[in-house]
This record gives structure tokens, C-alpha cells and sequence, in this order.
């Protein structure tokens, strides 16, 4: 990698080489518009390599042409840095006004499935020819990634917790109603059943005749009484129970697409000298790690959050940011990902040793909403954001670079856990 110089020319910005995911000269992404504007600013703010820091600085001066007045005119896209400009037109389906299809592909808002879709259905020539454009670039990166020598990433899988959490939420909430409805026919059946055996429908009849149109309508007061009470034990207990269980399934759900995302990101970006696990569960424990990822840097585990709002992460502690007031989080994401960092360090002890490896495994939380607003100061394990995760997966330093011995015998380890569960 070439050292950093106190004044970078455009020449050596464009020779200088890229991050490991994609080792070639950043000229070549460039122009092929893989380095589109959001890749230059996060490397010019976070690569390790100063030399990449400043080459991000010197393209991104180049960049700033006329890219988004190109496109406001209503001119056909030409390169992917063009396309990724285009505003996405179908905005009901990702909740999102006036998103860029750039700032949705990075942020896994619209998919490949989305992409197709609208190169068949869009009225509108920009929006077909800019998602003609993003996805063959998404798709050449992935037979590039599988014609390696390496292949693409292995990902072993199981079902998940928040599967079947869901599962058993959905039992709760339909057995619930069943339960409910049931008992409200119980009642309703020994009610008329009582009023037979006593005698009290012909006195009930012979009322309403006789008091004629005040019978009738003390009746329907009664009724619309009895209607109201029972709207309102409804809506403070049943009511109140279903749309807890909702809140919970929709939770577990959007948990669940938030890992979905940051596998797709892995799968493009990481090829066959890493290996991914999900939802990994240690022997005689309950909960799952959302991912383990082994590879040449170290054994990686992620815990996966899919908040959304703004938040603010100091060392140890995160709070909710509402309005003016902290609310401090109980369910902490780093305090879980270093217990279950020093849980699978643990399990690994032997092979660490067997392999004279140095025994540590590495947490980091991924914010998987684009939408989440997320400060950190001096972060005592690293906070990525999903729309730069390629970024982070490639910038991983090499201080830790594990044996191929190593990496094949905890890969082994961590794949018989899924077999013996």
C-alpha cells in the first residue's frame, strides 16, 4: 500500500489501491463507478490507510461535478454514479419520499427482486435505465466474487430465535382470541339457557308489549349499555394484550430482516476465506448470537440492532434520545455483545491455545435501519452502520491474522453446534 504524501495529485489518488474486499487501483473503481460519492466520504473520514484517506479526499473533489443537476434535468443515466442519483419512484413500499435509488440500495431498502421490477414497470426511462445500471453493477460484483479462487462466503444457518419467537407469539395471540371468543359464547349460551329455564323471555316479551314504546326503549338502552361496558374491558385488557403480542412479532420481524440485510452485504462483499454463522447458540445457553463471522483478521460476533430514532452511545452506555430528555437503554447492545464475545472466547479457549492463537473475539453492533440516528463517543466496541458495512468489512485491520489451520478447526467447532441442536 503506498504511504500517505502531504499533497496527493489526482494521478496518485487514482493508482492508489483500494481496501482488501476489492484490491485494485481506486482510478479503475472509480471510473467503473463502484466509488460512488458515499464510499469517497466515508474512506476520506474512516479508512485506516492514510494514503486511502487522502485518495478518497482528492476523488471526491473530482466527484462533485454536476451528477445531481444532470440528473434533476431529466437526463438518461450513463454510469452507476449517474443511476444512483435517480430518484425512486415507488415510494409506497419503502415508507421513504424522495430517496435516491443510491441512498436505498446502500441502506438494503430496495432489493435485486425491487430493481427488476422496476426495469419492467417504471413509466418513467431514467428510473429503467438507472435500475438496469445498479443491477448489473450488483450483479457483476457477485460473479466476480464467485469466480474467485476462494469462492463466496460460506453461511451456515438455523432457525433463528426471533423465528421462533415469532411462532410461538402468533400461537399466543391466536390462542388468546380463541380463548376470549370462547368464553364470550360460554357466557352468552348459559345466559340464554338460564332465561329459558326461568322463564324470563315471555316476561320479557310481555314487558316490552306492555310498556310499548318506553319498554323498547329501555331494552335498547340496556343493550347499547352492555355494548359499551364490553368495549371497554375489551379495549383495556384484550384489546391491550393483542396489540402487545403484535408489537412483539412485528419487533421479532424487522430483528429478522435487519440479519437478512447485513448476510446480503457479507455475501457481496466477502469471499470464501470467511465463514458467517447465524444465530449461533452455545451449549446449556438460551439465547442465540445474531452472527458469528470467522475469518483471515479473527472471529467476529455482531449483534444486530434495527432501532429506530436518534440515539447517543458513550463507552459502556446508550440512551434513547427523545426530544430534550436520555433515556437510558436497558437492553444494552454492547453490554450483549461482550458478554456473548467472552462466552465464545471461552468455548474457543482450546482451540486458541491448541493453535497459539491469541484468545479474543471481537464484538461489534450493527445499526441495521439507515433510518436510525446513532452519535457515538469513544465507543467501547465499534458501531457500524449497515449503509457502510462493505466499508467496514474491508477496512478491517490485519493485527489479528489467524492460521488457516485456525480458522478451520473453530469453523468446524461451530458447525457441529447446529448439527447436535
Amino acid at each position: 500500500m503506498q504511504n500517505a504524501a502531504p499533497f496527493m495529485t489526482l494521478e496518485r489518488a487514482r493508482s492508489t489501491y483500494w481496501l482488501k474486499n476489492n484490491y485494485r487501483p481506486m482510478g479503475e473503481l472509480f471510473d467503473c463507478g463502484f466509488l460512488t460519492t458515499s464510499r469517497l466520504e466515508w474512506g476520506a473520514k474512516n479508512a485506516y490507510d492514510p494514503a486511502i484517506k487522502n485518495a478518497c479526499t482528492v476523488l471526491l473533489k473530482q466527484k462533485q461535478l454536476s451528477t445531481k443537476r444532470f440528473i434533476e434535468k431529466g437526463h438518461i443515466p450513463k454510469n452507476l454514479d449517474e443511476a444512483r442519483a435517480v430518484i425512486w419512484p415507488f415510494s409506497k413500499y419503502t415508507g421513504k419520499i424522495g430517496c435516491t435509488m443510491g441512498e436505498l440500495t446502500d441502506n438494503r431498502d430496495i432489493t435485486k427482486r425491487d430493481l427488476a421490477y422496476a426495469i419492467e414497470k417504471a413509466w418513467d426511462e431514467q428510473v429503467r435505465v438507472a435500475s438496469h445500471i445498479i443491477l448489473q453493477s450488483q450483479l457483476g460484483i457477485e460473479n466476480e466474487r464467485m469466480n474467485e479462487p476462494k469462492g463466496s462466503l460460506k453461511v451456515t444457518a438455523n432457525r433463528s430465535f426471533m423465528e421462533k419467537q415469532i411462532e410461538i407469539l402468533s400461537f399466543k395471540q391466536g390462542a388468546f382470541w380463541g380463548a376470549f371468543l370462547a368464553i364470550c359464547i360460554v357466557i352468552l349460551i348459559a345466559d340464554l339457557i338460564y332465561m329459558a329455564i326461568t322463564g324470563a323471555f315471555p316476561t320479557l316479551v310481555k314487558f316490552i308489549a306492555d310498556a310499548k314504546f318506553l319498554g323498547f326503549t329501555f331494552i335498547l338502552v340496556i343493550v347499547m349499555l352492555c355494548v359499551f361496558l364490553g368495549n371497554l374491558i375489551i379495549k383495556h385488557t384484550a384489546e391491550k394484550k393483542f396489540d402487545d403480542y403484535g408489537e412483539q412479532i412485528k419487533r421479532h420481524r424487522l430483528g429478522r430482516e435487519g440479519e437478512d440485510k447485513v448476510i446480503d452485504v457479507m455475501r457481496e462483499y466477502l469471499d470464501g476465506s470467511y465463514h458467517a454463522f447465524r444465530n449461533l447458540i452455545l451449549p446449556n445457553k438460551k439465547g442465540d448470537m445474531d452472527i458469528v463471522l470467522v475469518g483471515p483478521q479473527g472471529v467476529f460476533v455482531f449483534e444486530v440492532k434495527t432501532y429506530n430514532g436518534k440515539y447517543e452511545n458513550s463507552g459502556d452506555d446508550w440512551f434513547y434520545l427523545q426530544k430534550k430528555k436520555r433515556k437510558r437503554l436497558k437492553n444494552n447492545p454492547t453490554i450483549q455483545v461482550k458478554a456473548n464475545a467472552a462466552q465464545l472466547a471461552e468455548y474457543l479457549e482450546s482451540d486458541f491455545i491448541r493453535n497459539k492463537e491469541k484468545k479474543w473475539v471481537n464484538g461489534i453492533v450493527i445499526m441495521a435501519n439507515a433510518d436510525v440516528t446513532c452519535r457515538t463517543e469513544r465507543p467501547s466496541v465499534p458501531v457500524w452502520l449497515i449503509q457502510y458495512l462493505a466499508e467496514e468489512l474491508g477496512n478491517i485491520p490485519d493485527k489479528q491474522a489467524f492460521s488457516g489451520q485456525a480458522q478451520k478447526e473453530i469453523c468446524e467447532k461451530l458447525e457441529k453446534l447446529y448439527k447436535d441442536q
